[in-house]
């Protein structure tokens, strides 16, 4: 966040002004742009005290201080939900997880589905790619369009995934 420093007192020397709309005033004195600041009931800014003359801003010092906090702040991505299941998944069991991804990408949400294998499926992940695909052909019929942000992978680790988002 970006420190500004508010002139309270008249000191010699000259800034260059800005009002309150944006709109350059021009160089003056410090004591006149004080006596500008103060009839408007605002405050006069320092925001670039290295510059030749020195830039002031005729503005709210507390308003200002706010915004400078806003920008700063890092914007939201958008949030990113999990559906796992097995190769051995019944069709009932997927068709509520199907329901679950639906609501999520319709919220917004990037999806992640999984497909985690144990023991023995790991030996064969053709069956984890085939539920992973039907689950995908399902899903793209009941949203319409999706992206693959990540195309299905083989992670090695027993698990076969994607990242999908509508789009």
């Amino acid at each position: 966040m970006t420190d500004f420093s508010v002139i309270k007192y008249p000191r010699p020397g000259t800034i260059r002004l800005i009002d309150e709309n944006g709109n350059q005033v021009g160089i003056i004195s410090v004591r006149d742009a004080l006596t500008m600041a103060q009839d408007r009931e605002l405050d006069l800014i320092e925001v670039a005290p290295q510059a030749s003359p020195p830039v002031c801003k005729i503005a709210d010092y507390g308003k200002m201080k706010y915004e400078a906090s806003k920008k700063a702040k890092p914007v939201k991505s958008t949030p990113r939900k999990e559906i796992q299941m097995s190769p051995r998944i019944a069709d009932g069991d997927l068709m509520t997880k199907l329901n679950r991804a639906v609501e999520f990408i319709e919220k917004g949400c990037e999806v992640v589905i999984n497909v985690q294998m144990r023991g023995r499926e790991k030996g064969n992940p053709e069956v984890a790619l085939a539920v992973l695909r039907h689950f995908i052909a399902i899903l793209k019929e009941k949203v319409g369009e999706l992206r693959m942000l990540r195309e299905i992978t083989n992670t090695g680790g027993g698990k076969v995934e994607c990242l999908v988002v509508k789009q």
